[in-house]
């Protein structure tokens, strides 16, 4: 709140003055204060602005937006009907209040209000690409990849001027593709599944990715050219010579519609098989024989960030247990800071400084590869470690990413992943409980001597002694 007390006694403000300069001004303030994820910040200042004219629709909407990234989501939504109801034809407003209908679960209710939106607009690429997320998540996939395949695309290709021939399922063989990531590193590792099938029916296939991949994807898929999407001049070239070009989750699209990939290994992505080695051996000299669990608990998505995130002490009857080390994969969470949880909650946890999480993805990909298991909230790691072919425990919000659906405790696109599902918003109490017993009862089975082999006879016929 320090920010907001400097900076409204500073502003002009005219009283009652929709749209007047001073409540332009810490309106646009609290908004770059949005952005930054400061939102205790922006939501004081919105608040103020407000109080001083409650017609200013548009900030009325825009705190609807902080308080839904606050995961407020029932003042969300009044906010949002508020906004509305000073200007009814305004397609963003309507826009927002459709996201926090979805995101309260009323689907049926923010379809109607995405699809007004389109009406209002039809060009809008956020409220086409929502209304497609909307129906992923509720399982119309048909329906769905239309309006998915409207979405915004990364800026980062601005130079391309789309200037090339999207692919649109036209036969690949004797033909060049190249494939543009778009999204976050999840996307990444969960389209990974494809490349098999991808290089099957396609000769030259060009990927680019996140440069902090392509180590791993060039090992783990060897007939693929692998390029950084930072060398514009490299990716200039690829889509000079190519004869078609896919945004990387349109290949989901055209390859698994339905979100059930073909069978493929259950360990498509190959982790360094020396640097495996060594901390596997790391970590048992350490450890012992403790189950090495990796966990991290939050995540830097604007996606849901503070739904999806589970704060540490909640993790505590997990991390005390003693046949178990836990060890961070959290990314951007120091040492000291992880040290402090742990005296705090007065348990172990183990913290590799080795490992930096958030760039060094290939031996991240590595430590995970040396662990038994991984425990986690939805985010980068969960998809890692599942492409790897880990045994995966991801927690899930409510109303979770629309691959995750809605209902259900496998992953049909991650053969070695296991859900747990909030059953209350906001509240993961019962899921982590869950998760505990389901580790306490897969310890105990672990550690129940082998039956003794019955012994058999002459003529074959086992004897029960």
């Amino acid at each position: 709140m320090d920010t907001a007390a400097k900076i409204i006694p500073r502003a002009r403000v005219t009283p009652k003055a929709s749209g007047g300069a001073g409540l332009r001004e810490l309106a646009h303030v609290a908004w770059q204060l949005h952005q930054n994820r400061m939102w205790p910040q922006a939501e004081a200042i919105f608040r103020y602005v407000i109080a001083e004219d409650p017609e200013y629709a548009r900030a009325i909407n825009n705190l609807s937006v902080v308080r839904g990234c606050l995961n407020e989501m029932a003042d969300a939504e009044k906010l949002a009907r508020r906004a509305i109801a000073i200007e009814p034809e305004n397609p963003a407003y309507r826009s927002n209040l459709a996201t926090t209908l979805l995101d309260l679960g009323q689907f049926s209710e923010s379809e109607k209000e995405y699809r007004k939106v389109l009406e209002l607009d039809p060009g809008d690429q956020h409220a086409s690409a929502s209304l497609g997320i909307l129906l992923l998540r509720t399982g119309r996939f048909d329906e769905a990849w239309p309006f998915y395949r409207g979405r915004k695309r990364p800026k980062r290709y601005d130079f391309l001027k789309d200037e090339f021939t999207a692919w649109d399922a036209e036969p690949l063989r004797g033909k060049a593709l190249v494939v543009l990531n778009e999204q976050g590193l999840g996307e990444e590792f969960q389209v990974a599944r494809l490349y098999t099938q991808l290089c099957g029916e396609c000769d030259d296939v060009t990927l680019v990715c996140d440069p902090r991949i392509v180590e791993l994807m060039a090992r783990s898929f060897p007939a693929l050219t692998v390029l950084p999407h930072d060398d514009a001049e490299a990716i200039r070239a690829a889509v000079k010579r190519a004869d078609h070009v896919s945004y990387l989750t349109n290949l989901i699209a055209q390859l698994a519609p339905d979100a059930k990939p073909e069978t493929e290994p259950r360990d498509y992505l190959r982790a360094d098989a020396g640097r495996v080695a060594q901390l596997r051996k790391k970590y048992k000299d350490l450890y012992g024989e403790r189950r090495l669990i990796g966990f991290s608990w939050g995540t830097s998505s604007s996606f849901k960030q503070s739904a999806r995130t589970i704060p540490v002490d909640q993790w505590k009857a997990l991390l005390a247990r003693d046949d178990c080390q836990f060890i961070s994969l959290q990314y951007s969470t120091s040492g000291p800071v992880l040290a402090e949880y742990a005296q705090n909650l007065g348990v172990s946890i183990g913290v590799d400084e080795s490992i930096d999480a958030k760039n060094d993805l290939d031996g991240l990909a590595a430590q995970i590869a040396a662990l038994d298991q991984v425990i986690s909230i939805d985010n980068t790691t969960v998809h890692l470690a599942a492409a790897l072919g880990q045994p995966v425990w991801t927690l899930l919000m409510k109303y979770p990413h629309w691959l995750w659906g809605l209902k259900g405790e496998r992953s049909g696109w991650y053969p070695t992943m296991r859900l747990f599902r909030q059953h209350e918003q906001n509240d993961w109490t019962t899921a982590l409980q869950e998760v505990e017993a389901e580790l306490e009862a897969q310890l105990a089975e672990a550690d129940e001597p082998e039956a003794d082999e019955p012994e058999a006879d002459e003529g074959g016929c086992a004897r029960v002694g």
